[in-house]
């Protein structure tokens, strides 16, 4: 699959392409750098992409800096994803019962 940005917006990332991001642990900051990964961006390009510093981007992806509501909102744009994938990694959907 190619990843590549057009027009300055990647192909729509689907969350049922990928069953787990192996080599990645858990946290928000994790998850912003496998999906930035997976799209072949750099930190600068997703920086440009989302009104972001790459120092921002940088510090969630270290996790030295928590990721809030705007910046998950201004990520999940730009990999045309929600953003509770980003902010609640870990979270489970309670199956019926």
């Amino acid at each position: 699959m190619e990843n590549k940005v057009i027009d300055g917006k990647p192909p729509k990332f689907n969350p049922s392409d990928y069953i787990e991001f192996e080599g990645f642990g858990s946290e928000p900051g994790d998850i912003v750098r496998a999906m930035r990964e997976m799209l072949e961006l750099s930190q600068a390009e997703l920086a440009d992409m989302t009104g972001m510093t790459q120092s921002a981007i940088s510090a969630i992806e270290r996790g030295t800096s928590k990721l809030g509501v705007d910046h998950a909102v201004a990520l999940a744009d730009a990999f045309d994803c929600y953003p509770g994938i980003l902010l609640f990694p870990n979270w489970k959907r309670k199956k019926a019962e």
